[in-house]
């Protein structure tokens, strides 16, 4: 993890006030909200009809495999990775593909 209380003291933070607020934020945080047992545990998540993916990633490609079963819907959409016309016709075929899954088809 990556300390970046030399910075905020560089920038003029007092950090003695700063740390007893995130300790008692964070204590609060952990009492209140992560104690409910009925919480949802992704609201963002949770609260989406559908989420969109793109493929540019392998990165990206390995979290939507691990995020999609916490979903409603996903959606991967694959984008081309250069400019060619071969591409363009791609990005269109998606774009259509795409237009289908929201209207049902």
């Amino acid at each position: 993890m990556v300390d970046y209380r030399p910075m905020w003291s560089d920038l003029g933070l007092a950090l003695e006030p700063h740390d007893a607020l995130l300790g008692v934020l964070s204590q609060a945080y952990q009492k209140i909200f992560l104690s409910q047992p009925s919480r949802q545990k992704g609201p963002y998540l949770e609260a989406s009809d559908m989420v969109v993916g793109e493929s540019t990633c392998d990165g990206k490609k390995k979290d939507y495999a691990v995020l999609s079963p916490m979903l409603k819907e996903f959606f991967l959409i694959d984008l081309p990775h250069v400019k060619s016309e071969a591409e363009k016709v791609l990005l269109k075929t998606e774009y259509r593909r795409f237009a289908d899954r929201l209207e049902g088809k």
